[in-house]
């Protein structure tokens, strides 16, 4: 270690006083200057007039001395409250003094007071100096132990100031020097009393804490240590309480009440302390405590057994309390606690005890030897010798020489034997300790030795020797003899402790009352479990630490200097048997170099390879945290390939970036890296920190030729742990042989890997082509991805290419069946990601990733995902997703490749299929169709009613499109040529709005359905809302279609249909065609309805001209008859041939009216024949009868054969 570094140490060992230090430092400054001020006061009221009473600060007399102070033989009684003096109001303590000082000893007063009935009387009195012996009894007395604990108190802080206990009785002795010290002020001068009702209840709180804190800190002060001051909590509400009433003179007599409470508390706190005195004295295992415990008791009841037997006495017998004769029995009690904390130090005060005795022993005996033989020899001789005879001086001091080191160490040993009866001969041990050491070979036989030493001179309770581990880099504990100690601490050579013991080669004593120093405080926690004993350096090698001694004697100076040689004598031993642990090293070192180099030629999986590697380095070095990581060039990314953990075997998934932590940077320079604060060379390098870094890291590349495949590492979380240049190179050299090996190992896989693949490929390409059928090949391509990366679960996701949402086409594994047919909106989860991204993507922790959509988590827990997408034509139309290997490790990027190889095969055999499907369904489609035209036709065909083939129409539009809601409309034109259309047929609408329109048509400059007649175009609205030439006819529309009825190159009508769901152009292709199937059938119906009619007209007109004509005929018929028969006289043969012709041709008139009716008839179906012999002369005769004037005026003739 360099100079600035050792120089460092130093700074860092030296001690520091604490906070809590400062605080006692405080309160003891605080406490000699209040006492210096008292002592003033004091001086003051022994001067001045005196009252003759004591005086509360609530001006309350409080009885002190009212057998002998002359103010009560005046007439003041106990209790009385002081309001005024003379004329003078008295409202507080202060103005009391100072009145008082306005006068001189011997003037006369009149004192008025309150009785505690609230009655009121003045009582005169002469004033005087305070007594003399009520002086002493009241000030110097208890000023002078106040003193005395004040000087105790200094001296105990000042040998342990460091030490909590010695901290906390030092505040104390401080709080009842104040309490003592201030009992004059308090009754007469009124100057401190604030102070002084403070000290009584904090007081109280200082010995609780004394009495969890020492000899032994209680056990629950580990696991809640602020419940050290919970005795403050009381002590400071009782300093409130009294401070408010201290001067409350409308209410001076609860002054007392809130006092009781502070005596009170100091009593429980007494009795507590003493109270634990005694359960560590029965209870404790520590030696030490019991006799510390055991010192405290004794001197208590010295202390206290005087006050206590006359306060018992005094309950019975009516005797006052003798102050002066009990209370300086009150400073052995601090006295023995004192001794109890200065005396297992480590020089030891009973030595020092034994060695002031023999001191003083030789100094009175030589003194009184010298006068003694002055006198004997003037007896002798008769002369008168001066003791200040130089000549006898130096004679007597000659002798002295001689004979005093000889009489000194008997006298010595006579003492030991009396004070230290266990003293033994540690001259004799260390001879044979030596002797032994000879005869040692390894550490095992100088464990062995060291523990029959320490054993038979010092017995202690525990005994740790710490040595140097070369593989670890840290010094190692090795408990001696029957020890059992639960934890124990490792220490890096550069550890305060280690400095301080191997480089100061100083000792250390720790034990109750004298802490370790205050920066080895953190590092030693481990040896509170031991309580007491020394640190011993084992120069070079390492140190002892000893617990206290079984008999509970602190050790000595002698033990330790003792027990220093010891270690030195150690030291030699401790080589010697390194010398054999180095050599047995080297060959294990090169014993590992074997079997990894060994492993080149292994035929093993690449695990083993590493385990093999791991298992032969924790052989030479602490392999506790241990790793390779694997370099993937294509991603630049770290993985871990084989990880260990506190020496547990984990498997992580973590990928990272070669910018990350050192072993990227091992990575981007090919060089080791070795460093004892992760942290701090990260910073250092300017680069991130990433993991979980160790304090101590060392790693090396895995150098493959001239690329680096990996990294090597083993790292310690312990702050202290330090790796060597040594170890550096033979972690290096395995680096090397382990890179050889991986590499080799990696090559060989990939071959297999690659052939496997290969192979599963063609097998999976071969299956997954070998039909058309799209649902059959969707489960070979889930079932065969499955198979090939050997997963738990699997699933087909295809994009519907209308909404874009992923349909769950096929899923296996666990639960399975609920995924299928379930719709996810698009970008939902990872396989949303994958379609949008087109890329694939491997998530090792899919509880951790938000992309995993967790709803589909229900019966299965999934932890790692590898999705890839399905693209065909630059678009993706689907997804392959495989969850959770079989073997439990995470989906990897050669996973990936492979299942992203296969996902092309299988987009095509996708698309193929597909295709096929869409073929054979858009031609069974189209058969369908076909088919139901051809029932539409027979249909429409099968009649001529107008109305239904227009009812017909619209019921298979609305079929066809699966709505409810549409009509068909004819194109009309009205008598002022204004065209428009009438609903012939409709469905679904509201009657009212229909009926508005039953006398009117609509107009073509309306609606949806009279834009498509005016272009002549048939339309697709898919959201009404936003055509503004929609016009709302039932709630609740989202899409409408129109198409125009065509008949040729003319429009007759149009067919709309309305729907609540969005609707697609194939349905407006299907009206489309229905409208021209119907268009030839609607016109037939129109033109035979228009046919119908006319035929209706003419069957009227001719049954109209039939009637009419029928009549006159018949009168016509009537006459000529009557003509004929006579009735008007004698008819020639002319005028009889006239009648004849005329009748013959009104038959003939009303045979053709006739014929008209039978057209009727025919059309009715009501026509009957009657069947009868005709004249064919009479019949040709009547024909020529009706014709022959046409004949005879044209001058024509008519042959009739």
């Amino acid at each position: 270690m360099n100079t600035s570094s050792a120089d460092r140490y130093r700074e860092l060992l030296r001690p520091r006083r604490s906070l809590q230090a400062w605080i006692v430092i405080g309160a003891l400054v605080f406490t000699a200057i209040t006492l210096i001020i008292a002592a003033w006061w004091a001086w003051q009221a022994a001067k001045s007039p005196f009252l003759g009473v004591f005086v509360e600060p609530t001006l309350v007399i409080n009885g002190v001395e009212k057998d002998v102070l002359p103010g009560y033989q005046a007439g003041l009684r106990y209790t009385d409250q002081i309001v005024a003096l003379d004329d003078h109001p008295i409202e507080t303590p202060t103005t009391l003094w100072d009145v008082l000082l306005a006068y001189a000893p011997g003037d006369v007063v009149t004192v008025h007071v309150v009785a505690p009935d609230l009655s009121t009387r003045s009582v005169t009195l002469r004033l005087t100096q305070m007594p003399a012996h009520i002086f002493r009894q009241f000030f110097w007395l208890p000023y002078g132990l106040g003193l005395v604990y004040l000087a105790i108190g200094i001296g105990v802080f000042l040998l342990r100031q460091n030490e909590a206990a010695a901290q906390v009785f030092s505040v104390f002795c401080a709080l009842v020097a104040l309490s003592l010290g201030l009992v004059l002020d308090l009754y007469v001068t009124h100057r401190l009393h604030r102070v002084w009702v403070a000290t009584f209840p904090l007081a109280g709180s200082t010995m609780l804490h004394l009495a969890l804190v020492f000899p032994k800190r209680a056990s629950f002060l580990e696991r809640v240590p602020w419940m050290r001051y919970i005795g403050y909590v009381g002590g400071l509400i009782i300093v409130g309480i009294n401070q408010l009433e201290i001067e409350n003179v409308r209410a001076p007599w609860a002054y007392f009440d809130s006092l009781r409470y502070a005596y009170l508390l100091t009593s429980v706190a007494l009795l507590f302390f003493l109270a634990t005195m005694v359960y560590r004295d029965r209870y404790s295992q520590s030696p030490v405590v019991r006799s510390q415990a055991r010192v405290i008791l004794v001197g208590s009841l010295i202390a206290f057994a005087p006050f206590a037997s006359t306060f018992v006495l005094s309950q019975f017998i009516p005797l006052p309390i003798p102050v002066k004769w009990v209370l300086p029995w009150f400073v052995l009690f601090p006295m023995s606690v004192a001794y109890a904390i200065l005396r297992f130090r480590l020089f030891d005060i009973t030595i020092v005890l034994s060695r002031g005795i023999v001191y003083a022993i030789l100094s009175s005996t030589v003194v009184g030897t010298y006068f003694l033989l002055i006198y004997l020899f003037g007896l002798a001789f008769g002369v008168t010798l001066k003791a200040n005879d130089p000549f006898l001086l130096s004679v007597f001091v000659l002798a002295l020489v001689i004979l005093l080191h000889p009489a000194r160490v008997r006298l010595q040993q006579a003492v030991d034997r009396v004070l230290l009866p266990q003293v033994v001969d540690l001259q004799q041990v260390m001879r044979q300790f030596a002797n032994r050491l000879t005869e040692a070979t390894g550490i095992p036989s100088v464990l062995a030795i060291l523990t029959d030493t320490l054993e038979a001179g010092w017995q202690p309770t525990q005994a740790i020797l710490y040595l140097y581990d070369e593989k670890q880099s840290r010094y190692i504990p090795h408990v001696i003899g029957k020890g059992n100690i639960e934890t124990l601490e490792t220490f890096s050579p550069e550890s305060a402790l280690a400095h301080y013991l191997l480089e100061q080669r100083e000792s250390i004593y720790w034990g109750p009352g004298y802490p370790l120093p205050v920066q080895l405080e953190t590092e030693c926690q481990s040896f509170r479990e031991i309580g007491s004993g020394l640190f011993i350096p084992v120069p070079r090698q390492g140190w002892m630490v000893l617990g206290s001694r079984r008999n509970g004697r602190p050790f000595s100076a002698n033990d330790l200097s003792t027990l220093e040689s010891l270690g030195s004598q150690l030291t030699v031993a401790l080589e010697k048997a390194r010398l054999f642990d180095n050599l047995t090293r080297r060959m294990t070192e090169v014993d590992v170099l074997r079997w990894v180099g060994q492993a080149v030629n292994f035929s093993m999986d690449v695990d083993d390879l590493m385990e093999l590697i791991y298992t032969q380095t924790g052989r030479v070095l602490d392999t506790s945290n241990f790793y390779i990581a694997l370099y993937n060039p294509e991603k630049k990314t770290l993985s871990f390939a084989f990880y260990v953990e506190e020496g547990e075997r984990l498997y992580k998934d973590d990928e990272w970036s070669v910018e990350i932590g050192l072993t990227g940077e091992i990575i981007r320079t090919g060089q080791p890296i070795v460093t004892n604060d992760y942290n701090q060379e990260c910073q250092r390098r300017g680069i991130t920190g990433g993991g979980r870094p160790g304090r101590a890291w060392m790693g090396v590349p895995l150098n493959a030729g001239d690329r680096v495949i990996g990294v090597m590492n083993i790292s310690s979380f312990k702050p202290a742990v330090k790796y060597t240049e040594e170890q550096l190179q033979f972690f290096s050299a395995i680096g090397d042989q382990a890179a050889a090996i991986l590499e080799k190992a990696r090559l060989y896989q990939e071959m297999e890997e690659r052939a496997r693949q290969l192979e599963a490929l063609n097998e999976v390409g071969g299956v997954i082509t070998s039909t058309l059928e799209l649902d059959t090949v969707l489960d070979l391509i889930v079932s065969k991805a499955v198979e090939l990366l050997a997963a738990e679960a699997g699933s087909l996701v295809l994009v519907d290419q209308e909404t874009g949402d992923l349909v769950f086409e096929v899923t296996t594994g666990p639960a399975s069946a609920d995924l299928v047919g379930v719709r996810l909106p698009p970008g939902t989860g990872v396989v949303g990601t994958v379609v949008e991204t087109q890329k694939p993507i491997i998530i090792r922790d899919a509880q951790s990733d938000q992309r995993w959509y967790r709803d589909l988590d229900e019966h299965f827990v999934t932890h790692s995902i590898i999705a890839v997408p399905m693209i065909s034509r630059g678009r993706a139309i689907g997804v392959i997703e495989l969850l959770n290997r079989q073997d439990g490790v995470p989906f990897d990027t050669d996973d990936e490749r492979l299942l992203t190889a296969f996902a092309t095969n299988a987009a095509v055999a996708i698309e193929n299929a597909r295709l096929f499907t869409q073929t054979d369904q858009a031609l069974a489609e189209r058969v369908e169709e076909l088919s139901m035209m051809q029932r539409i036709d027979r249909e429409l065909n099968a009649t001529l009613d107008y109305e239904r083939v227009m009812s017909l129409t619209l019921d298979w539009a609305l079929r066809a499109t699966k709505t409810e809601v549409g009509l068909v409309a004819a194109l009309v034109e009205d008598e002022d040529g204004q065209q428009g259309l009438r609903f012939l047929a409709h469905r679904g609408y509201v009657e009212e709005w229909i009926a508005q329109y039953d006398e009117s048509s609509w107009p073509l400059e309306q609606g949806v359905i009279g834009r498509v007649v005016r272009t002549g175009k048939p339309e697709l609205v898919k959201n009404v809302n936003l055509d503004p030439d929609y016009v709302p006819s039932t709630e609740g529309i989202v899409s409408q279609l129109a198409v125009p009825i065509r008949r040729e190159e003319r429009i007759i009508g149009v067919i709309a249909v309305e729907s609540r769901q969005v609707m697609n152009t194939e349905m407006l292709n299907f009206v489309y065609r229905l409208a021209d199937h119907a268009a030839i059938s609607i016109e037939n119906a129109r033109l035979f309805e228009q046919v119908q009619r006319a035929n209706e007209a003419k069957t009227e007109f001719v049954s109209f001209v039939s009637h009419e004509l029928k009549q006159p005929m018949t009168s016509m018929q009537g006459y000529i008859d009557l003509l004929l028969g006579g009735m008007a006289g004698e008819l020639s043969d002319m005028q009889r041939n006239f009648l004849e012709t005329i009748r013959a041709n009104v038959s003939r008139m009303r045979t053709l009216v006739g014929g008209l009716l039978d057209i009727s008839r025919i059309e009715s179906g009501r026509l009957r024949l009657t069947i009868a012999d005709v004249s064919i002369p009479q019949t040709v005769a009547e024909a020529v009868r009706t014709i022959q004037g046409q004949i005879e005026a044209k001058e024509q003739e008519l042959a009739i054969e």
